[in-house]
């Protein structure tokens, strides 16, 4: 094994346990795959004695730790990945020494401290993820020095500072996500010069500003995300130049002035989230431009006027949020052309259902509609009011109270119960016909002229006749009532 070069890859096993220091004696190793596996510990210092490794993938484990301060020694290294572990400590200066490396990822972990400078040094790098740690300080300026650069992806961490214009000399720069830090200042201008840029991802910092023209200049962006900052002006009239844009999110900032006409007329756009912000003005009727629009938030500004009917014309629309603004109660029936929604959130509390020809309820504490008469969550469901020529009435609530529950099985009669009952009651019938025939023979006696002691003995004759066969009868229907009973307990 000493003179292996291409270690088969043993990515995506069960192997757990700590990485074995024998590694070491493969001094011809070139290729390490370990990634997704179950392995733990740390990453054995004597790795960095292995000079010819090119490839190494430790990635997707629970490895802890820190990264082993000679990681420099790796001369020959092109990719390095240690992404979705549990590293600690700071990232070693010597890491700047692996001036062959193309990709470098060290995203999901617990590294802190700052990015070092000796970084910059990695002049082939066109892949850097250092995002989700606990890093902190600025970004350093001479990041702009990695002409190669396609991915820099920072984000979720606690880098402070502005970001750096020199991030403009990475003309080829394909994604840039700065968001979940505490970034301030303003977005530099020199973003223009990034013409290849296909994602800018800046949202919960606290750059402040306005939304510079320079935006214009990114003709390939895909996606423009900057919500949760402290943005201020108009949405700039350049965005419609972005043709490209599928996802538009600049949400929670304080951007004024009426909705940008440039907006709704991007075919591509599949998101558009402008909420919490100062907008004003109407909804323009243009909105059904935006063919592939899937979601649609407005909420939360100053919008007024009525809701466009050509909201209705956009098929693959999922989502739309409109509530907390002063538009008009009237919305257009054209929304139940809408079969793909699953949430329509307004401020009105009646609803109505194109399904049933009923009103329906939107409960305060939903955001969708629930219809009554539907029990569930309906798309049928239309807020305002039904069209003048529909015979719609309000549905009432429920007033009957619901029928009692169903007596539970034991509690339930069992057929042998039911026939003791009723062969009882035959007996108690042929008693009181037995009486009734003593009866009526006593009163035919006393009719005819008999000596006393005759009619006496005739009285009890017929008397003691009777309850034999009364008491007959009795004792056969107690044996039938019996053995019911006993096939009962059966």
């Amino acid at each position: 094994l000493r003179r292996l070069r291409i270690q088969p890859s043993l990515e995506k096993n069960n192997f757990s346990g700590a990485i074995p220091p024998a590694l070491s004696r493969l001094a011809n190793l070139a290729e390490l795959y370990l990634s997704s596996n179950l392995l733990s510990g740390s990453i054995p210092d004597s790795i960095t004695a292995l000079s010819s490794l090119v490839y190494v993938t430790l990635g997707y484990n629970s490895l802890s730790s820190s990264i082993p301060s000679g990681i420099g020694q790796l001369a020959s290294l092109s990719q390095l990945s240690l992404r979705h572990n549990q590293l600690t400590g700071p990232i070693p200066p010597s890491i700047g020494q692996l001036t062959q490396l193309s990709e470098l990822y060290l995203d999901s972990n617990f590294l802190s401290g700052s990015i070092p400078d000796s970084i910059t040094n990695l002049s082939l790098l066109v892949a850097l993820y250092l995002d989700s740690n606990l890093l902190s300080g600025p970004i350093p300026p001479a990041v702009g020095s990695i002409r190669p650069l396609l991915d820099l992806s920072l984000s979720y961490n606690h880098l402070n500072g502005s970001i750096p214009d020199s991030i403009s000399n990475l003309s080829t720069l394909v994604l840039l996500h700065l968001a979940n830090n505490s970034l301030s200042g303003s977005l530099p201008t020199s973003l223009k010069m990034l013409p290849r840029l296909l994602e800018l991802e800046v949202h919960h910092n606290n750059i402040s500003g306005i939304l510079p023209n320079a935006l214009g200049g990114l003709a390939n962006l895909v996606v423009l995300n900057l919500g949760y900052n402290q943005l201020t002006g108009s949405i700039p009239t350049v965005i419609g130049k972005l043709t490209d844009l599928m996802n538009i999110s600049l949400n929670w900032n304080h951007l004024s002035s009426p909705l940008a006409p440039e907006l709704f007329t991007l075919p591509k756009l599949q998101r558009l989230d402008v909420s919490h912000n100062l907008l004003s003005d109407s909804i323009p009727a243009n909105i059904s431009n935006l063919v592939n629009l899937q979601y649609l938030d407005l909420s939360a500004n100053g919008l007024s006027g009525g809701i466009p009917s050509t909201l209705g014309n956009l098929a693959l629309l999922k989502n739309i949020d409109l509530r907390t603004n002063n538009l008009q109660s009237s919305i257009p029936a054209t929304l139940g052309n809408l079969m793909d929604l699953t949430a329509l959130s307004v401020d009105h509390p009646e609803v109505y259902c194109l399904s049933g020809d009923v009103y329906c309820e939107v409960p305060q504490s939903q955001d969708s509609l629930f219809c009554r008469k539907c029990s569930s969550f309906c798309t049928s469901c239309l807020p305002g009011m039904p069209p003048a020529d529909s015979p719609a009435q309000p549905y009432p609530p429920p007033t009957s109270s619901p029928p009692p529950p169903a007596a539970a099985p034991s509690q339930q009669m069992s057929g042998g119960a039911i026939a003791g009952i009723v062969i009882l009651s035959l007996a108690a019938l042929c008693f009181l016909l037995a009486l009734l025939i003593v009866y009526s023979r006593r009163h035919k006696s006393s009719s005819h002229e008999t000596d006393p002691l005759s009619a006496t003995a005739l009285e009890i004759s017929a008397v003691g006749s009777d309850r034999r066969e009364y008491e007959r009868f009795n004792a056969t229907s107690r044996q039938i009532s019996n053995g019911r009973s006993a096939e009962t307990l059966q």
